[in-house]
């Protein structure tokens, strides 16, 4: 069986794996909180972000109050 693998129309072999894989999430459907702040927790797996970016996320989801 050959079947083939397309991200937009293009084969995922021809793309840069390092690349692709910076730009796919998984987004679980039960909430995970590490035993870490909130920031720290929003920011997970990320290096060098900056703060207002990490309350931009939490304004867009609705947590920034915490």
């Amino acid at each position: 069986i050959n079947i083939n693998k397309l991200l937009d129309g293009v084969d995922i072999r021809k793309l840069n794996l390092q690349w692709l894989r910076s730009r796919l999430g998984v987004v679980s459907q039960e909430p995970v909180l590490f035993d870490l702040t909130i920031a720290e927790n929003i920011a997970y797996g990320l290096e060098n972000i900056p703060m207002d970016e990490i309350v931009l996320a939490a304004t867009k989801a609705n947590i920034h109050q915490f």
